[in-house]
């Protein structure tokens, strides 16, 4: 949505996905969803919301740990 300019499609999904996400309870899903309202918001103007949720994608991500993933890890696909 991005990358076709659908920057209010793309915020109005991110507020629904991160709503799912929460429900779902998979914190590495949230930090997905987050980061991607926040860049809606950021696209479509809305700074001050864009910087609220990109650095709540970073706190829960921090939160969240990393890890690479190894042969065989769904992740991979």
């Amino acid at each position: 949505m991005l990358v076709v300019g659908e920057v209010g499609g793309l915020r109005m999904l991110g507020d629904v996905a991160i709503r799912l996400s929460e429900r779902a309870g998979d914190a590495l899903l949230l930090v997905e969803a987050v980061l991607l309202s926040g860049l809606g918001a950021i696209f479509a103007g809305d700074l001050s919301a864009g910087e609220r949720l990109l650095a709540l994608a970073e706190a829960r991500a921090e939160d969240v740990g990393t890890q690479e993933p190894r042969e065989g890890d769904a992740r991979l696909w």
